[in-house]
């Protein structure tokens, strides 16, 4: 099949995405499409996309144990935590979450219930972020039986 510009363009990134998902704070196991992009439209806005994941990333608590002890900048409490033992590839994950970070995601929702809802806020924001084009409609566990699904 041949794809227009833009359609190979959101595809690609969708592939991109989930190629480099298994270091996303809530690492996704399955994706599903919907909307003009998979309608074959020439022109499509966006990739509508839900994504669902079945547990937080290995590397979450550490992260998380950064964040609650920061008193501002969560990179000084992540190299006072020993961020620089770690291994490289850890190291690499963790640091492109801090670099997407925003206290933001915590003060608009209170700190203490935004804590654990804070994975899928940072999922969210690097997709956006790294991915343009791709919009989350959905992001959630895969155990979620309420789970909105792009079926049929």
């Amino acid at each position: 099949m041949i794809f227009t510009k833009r359609q190979s363009q959101l595809l690609d990134r969708i592939d991109s995405l989930l190629l480099h998902s298994q270091d996303l704070p809530c690492p996704i196991i399955e994706a599903w499409g919907g909307g003009s992009l998979f309608r074959l439209e020439p022109a499509p806005k966006d990739a509508d996309c839900v994504f669902r994941f079945e547990h937080e990333h290995r590397l979450w608590d550490w992260f998380r144990g950064a964040v609650e002890t920061a008193d501002a900048e969560v990179a000084a409490s992540a190299r006072e935590l020993g961020l620089h033992l770690l291994p490289e590839c850890d190291q690499r994950v963790l640091n492109w979450w801090i670099d997407n970070f925003s206290w933001s995601d915590l003060r608009n929702y209170g700190v203490l219930s935004s804590i654990a809802f804070l994975p899928e806020r940072l999922t969210r924001r690097i997709i956006k972020r790294h991915y343009p084009g791709i919009s989350v409609v959905e992001l959630t566990k895969a155990s979620n039986p309420t789970a909105w699904r792009m079926r049929n």
